[in-house]
């Protein structure tokens, strides 16, 4: 980490010459900035640069920042193409997790009207839920279930959850109806467990927010929810995924509940 810093393109000034910008310009904070991609994946589709090279020991300040700024740019985005609609950003950390920088960084879309395949496929199957079940809110049965079998921490609004369904060991979601503080203290709560009690230090990210045309009070729409998988370990040199895992179904070697206890543990001793 220390190394990458020497000659890092996001680092102090460097990234006002060595980073391109949106078609709107650059958007700008205290702890974070925007920084056009150079191989979009997407229409609109951005980077939400911390000030911080370090993602190992982001602050819940620094978490926020970037998670605001990137709140920012989707309205921007939306702003001028309202048709761009369904926000959806991916993180991934170190380069066990595929990271292309070690800097930290989000890579932030809009989609055209629709998700990409795995998010839409969640989307279509809470309404196809919701029809089959006189209006049942599929999220909100997801976590009730979750929470009756002792898998869920809450703090403040949202909930971190040791889901059934990972995919790999050592994966935990969020989930609540908003994109705030809570959020942002849930994440840097897990970032901690992990990275301190249990020394492990790459992961990668999947979040989705509400399609911005969109209202949640229907039942069946999308809250804001988060998956978040650490590689484990960043030094062995095995892949972490095979083919079990890509092509029948995901191999999990870790008790669910020895997960929950250890980030429950984690959680509560630093968050009163």
């Amino acid at each position: 980490m220390e190394e990458s810093k020497k000659n890092c393109d996001f680092c102090g000034k460097n990234y006002l010459n060595s980073t391109a910008e949106d078609s709107f310009g650059r958007l700008e904070r205290t702890l974070s900035y925007t920084a056009a991609n150079t191989f979009k994946y997407d229409r609109w589709h951005t980077l939400i640069v911390s000030r911080n090279h370090d993602t190992l020991h982001l602050t819940e300040d620094e978490i926020g920042d970037m998670f605001e700024l990137a709140k920012e740019w989707f309205h921007k985005a939306n702003s001028i193409e309202p048709t761009y609609t369904c926000p959806e950003m991916i993180w991934d950390a170190m380069p066990k997790s595929g990271a292309s920088q070690m800097h930290t960084h989000l890579q932030v879309s809009l989609g055209f009207d629709i998700y990409y395949g795995n998010i839409e496929r969640i989307r279509q199957g809470a309404r196809f839920y919701a029809q089959i079940n006189n209006g049942r809110n599929y999220f909100n049965d997801y976590l009730y279930i979750h929470q009756a079998l002792g898998l869920t921490i809450p703090i403040g609004n949202v909930y971190i959850i040791a889901h059934l369904t990972p995919i790999k060991d050592l994966e935990v979601m969020i989930i609540g109806e908003k994109l705030e503080k809570d959020f942002y203290k849930a994440l840097h709560l897990i970032f901690r467990t992990f990275v301190d009690d249990l020394n492990e230090y790459s992961f990668s990210f999947g979040m989705h927010l509400p399609p911005m045309n969109e209202s949640t009070s229907n039942g069946h729409e999308l809250p804001v929810s988060c998956r978040l998988v650490f590689r484990n370990p960043v030094t062995n040199l095995r892949a972490d995924m095979n083919g079990l895992d890509l092509y029948t179904s995901s191999v999990i070697g870790k008790d669910r509940y020895v997960l929950y206890q250890q980030l429950k543990e984690g959680v509560t001793k630093r968050h009163k």
